[in-house]
């Protein structure tokens, strides 16, 4: 049960919350955004290895650790957690604490694969808690506004999306499908309002010979309402500066084009028409609330991604990208892996 406090003579309420996985963007983005944020109070810490679950706990001045999951499941303080675990663990944490009545967000995705995280989704169901899957790019304010521009027929009618991104990091073990094109998939199918999928063509590839899962994919992509996407993500594996990359979103409309950085903040908007469009061409504008490109993504996606989560609890809210929406976009990277296999397109059908 929430607990409430008083802020100026004004009575709050203020969810408990668990951090269950210290590692590196719990350390740097959950843990510090949390103390930071009013309505959550962080009860406790867990992790396996218990040096690291010290070491976090003297840092954040929390005095709750727990190395058992399902102890810290049974703690009636803790109302939310936040699973920042490796991938393959998403799942067990996320049904362990579900079942202890406890609201879940969990990095993305959700599992490494959909027979893994269906189970996790109905449980949620059952138990009537909150389950997020943390997608931060949503809350990105280039993002928010090219999504605006879109769907409200700035562009003319939308016929093509590309999400494409280059990146010197991945988790090989894991792919990079499951690992990063996630992210991409889930901005496109939230720019076109979670419309659905209907066919998916995938082409994967792997650099060298010491990885068994794909360090390179691109997906071709054909929504129900006509638009044609393409997914492309690729590691580079050699490469040592990040400036090297080339990270956005396109869409191109029957009035228009936008384009905007992956990370944020700059977006280039053509507008068949417009004065500004005439005279200048393709230009720059910048959203409100954007932050320069330097400021950490912890600053500002993170942060508001965990506070629509809170919100979510507080007003009986459905979470913007649900446990249930991630369920499409594992299907979507399944249906890449088949049409690879098969040389084939694969239709994709409802989960």
């Amino acid at each position: 049960m929430a607990r409430r406090f008083s802020v100026g003579g004004v009575l709050m309420r203020r969810i408990g919350v668990a951090v269950v996985g210290c590692g590196f963007i719990a350390e740097t983005a959950h843990i510090p955004n949390l103390l930071s944020i009013p309505k959550a109070k962080l009860v406790a810490l867990c992790d396996i290895n218990e040096d690291r679950l010290k070491q976090m706990g003297a840092k954040f001045g929390v005095s709750k650790l727990y190395s058992d999951l399902e102890a810290l499941a049974e703690n009636r303080e803790v109302d939310a957690t936040i699973v920042c675990t490796p991938t393959s663990a998403h799942a067990e944490a996320a049904k362990v604490l579900i079942n202890g009545g406890k609201h879940v967000f969990v990095e993305k995705p959700l599992a490494n694969s959909l027979e893994l995280a269906k189970p996790v989704v109905e449980a949620a169901e059952k138990r009537k808690v909150k389950l997020m899957v943390g997608y931060q790019m949503r809350y990105l304010p280039n993002h928010r506004k090219v999504r605006e521009i879109v769907q409200g027929g700035g562009i003319g009618e939308p016929f093509y999306a590309e999400a494409h991104s280059e990146t010197l990091i991945i988790k090989p073990d894991e792919g990079i499908l499951i690992d990063y094109a996630t992210h991409l998939i889930n901005i496109l199918l939230w720019h076109f309002d979670n419309t659905s999928v209907e066919r998916v063509g995938g082409l994967l590839h792997t650099t060298g010979d010491k990885y068994t899962t794909e360090t390179e994919a691109t997906l071709a992509l054909r929504f129900a309402n006509g638009v044609i996407g393409r997914i492309g993500a690729f590691w580079l594996s050699n490469y040592r500066s990040w400036q090297a990359t080339d990270r956005y979103v396109k869409i191109l409309g029957s009035r228009g084009k936008v384009v905007t950085d992956l990370n944020g903040p700059t977006i280039t908007l053509y507008r068949e028409g417009s004065l500004m469009s005439r005279v200048r061409g393709p230009h720059r504008i910048m959203p409100r609330f954007a932050l320069n490109p330097y400021v950490p993504f912890t600053d500002l996606a993170y942060r508001r991604e965990v506070e629509h989560f809170l919100d979510c609890i507080l007003k009986d809210r459905n979470p913007s990208t649900s446990g249930r929406e991630d369920l499409v976009t594992l299907r979507i990277v399944e249906a890449a892996k088949q049409s690879f296999r098969s040389g084939e397109f694969v239709e994709v059908s409802n989960v």
